[in-house]
């Protein structure tokens, strides 16, 4: 049996290799790093889930140019009160979900997680930061990443507008 490109069999079996081709480059290459700040990221919002807010906020920020400005902070004492708040606000956590997770550049991880309550899910985003080297080397493995960005809101719509990238 030979296959000509009239063939209605070759021609279903080219759509399908150029239906899960696609998907195929899609899949992303574990990276450990990357696992490595998920593992962070994660171990924060589990806490938070426990009604641990302060623990939470001290051990993600440890090292972090954020915890500086801890104890002097009125916009990061309130964000840590918010935090404590949402369990009475947006009711009993439910689940965890990473739902973006992107490399920008050599030195910058920005990640995103939903926080599903049992009245309404929070959006978490939290970017981390390595400082460059001097020269213009690549930065080694490892120089430690610092938490820059934590912050959550319940604009959904921008997820649903593309906002997951």
């Amino acid at each position: 049996m030979s296959l000509r490109l009239g063939n209605p069999a070759t021609i279903c079996v080219v759509l399908l290799l150029l239906a899960y081709l696609p998907a195929a480059r899609c899949q992303q290459i574990p990276d450990p790093m990357l696992d490595g700040l998920h593992n962070r990221a994660r171990q924060f919002l589990e806490k938070v889930s426990q009604d641990q807010s302060d623990a939470a906020y001290e051990e993600l920020l440890r090292d972090s140019p954020l915890m500086k400005q801890f104890q002097q902070s009125e916009k990061l004492k309130n964000l840590v009160e918010k935090t404590a708040e949402l369990q009475a606000k947006y009711g009993e956590f439910r689940k965890i979900e990473r739902i973006a997770s992107r490399r920008i550049g050599e030195n910058l991880v920005v990640l995103r997680y939903l926080f599903e309550c049992e009245y309404f899910p929070v959006v978490w985003h939290f970017a981390f930061y390595r400082t460059p080297p001097r020269d213009s080397l690549a930065a080694p493995l490892e120089l430690p990443w610092r938490m820059v960005l934590v912050r959550f809101d319940t604009e959904l719509e921008k997820l649903a507008q593309g906002g997951t990238e």
